[in-house]
């Protein structure tokens, strides 16, 4: 006797008893040989239809877990930068020149709250904490983002770190210029390239001034790191770029100093 029925009309009927290699591979005693030429059409159309169901399903399945990892991938990353820019959002200069008896350094000397303001306002021993606290933001930021999102997450807390330094939202948005954060991050990202960076601010240094050999640096950066490490030239390029952008006026003005002009003395 043949175990298919065939399907009643308005009715539902299980896919597995019409087309049995739905459900996985078919046995000897479940298919049948005396079938009508119309039942044998309807149970292929069925059973195409299932097998049509089947594939859809799982291309549908498929997409929900790729779009399900993709927006796991998308927060992790708003994360690591939210992070970053909390970090780089801390006025450690202006905390540290308040215990010093300076309100606000972004109102004396070169109106910059950074370590070089602190240093000119506090002297070297008492702004050793502002280089170091500005340093840290970029190295908390770059690793925060390492653990939360991976390698480009740490790159983009680094990023969000050096932009959280300039546009600190506790400041109203008037920060510092981020190369000491730059630095930081850089040291968690590549650090090699780091190395090599600094071997070109100190030929540069000697040869000329401290204020050409941060620029030196910061163009070496970018091509030590593709070098190195062979990828990260373009980011790392436009990181550079945005610092260099923002300390132009600072490095200007230590090559003024250095030529004996100090443009914030009146005249």
């Amino acid at each position: 006797m043949c175990a298919w029925q065939g399907p009643r009309r308005h009715a539902r009927v299980r896919r597995d008893s019409l087309w049995p290699d739905c459900r996985g591979p078919s046995r000897r005693s479940d298919t049948c040989s005396n079938l009508e030429p119309g039942r044998v059409a309807d149970t292929l159309a069925l059973g195409a239809r299932c097998v049509r169901r089947d594939r859809s399903t799982g291309r549908g399945r498929r997409d929900r877990r790729r779009a399900r990892a993709r927006l796991g991938t998308v927060i992790a990353f708003v994360l690591a930068g939210l992070v970053g820019y909390a970090c780089g959002c801390i006025p450690f200069a202006n905390l540290v020149a308040r215990r010093h008896g300076v309100e606000d350094l972004r109102s004396v000397g070169d109106r910059n709250p950074g370590y070089w303001n602190a240093r000119q306002r506090l002297g070297i021993r008492s702004a050793l904490p502002v280089l170091v606290l500005d340093g840290a933001k970029g190295v908390a930021g770059a690793a925060a983002g390492l653990m939360i999102a991976g390698l480009w997450g740490g790159v983009i807390g680094w990023t969000a770190a050096i932009v959280g330094h300039m546009f600190p939202v506790t400041m109203r948005f008037r920060g510092g210029r981020g190369i000491l954060c730059f630095a930081g991050g850089a040291l968690v990202i590549v650090p090699l390239a780091v190395a090599v960076a600094l071997v070109a601010l100190v030929i540069v240094r000697w040869r000329w001034d401290f204020a050409r050999g941060i620029q030196a640096a910061m163009i070496t950066a970018p091509f030590a790191t593709w070098i190195i490490y062979g990828a990260g030239i373009e980011l790392f390029a436009i990181v550079a770029l945005l610092v260099l952008i923002s300390a132009r006026s600072g490095l200007a003005d230590l090559a003024l100093k250095r030529a004996g002009i100090d443009k914030h003395q009146p005249d």
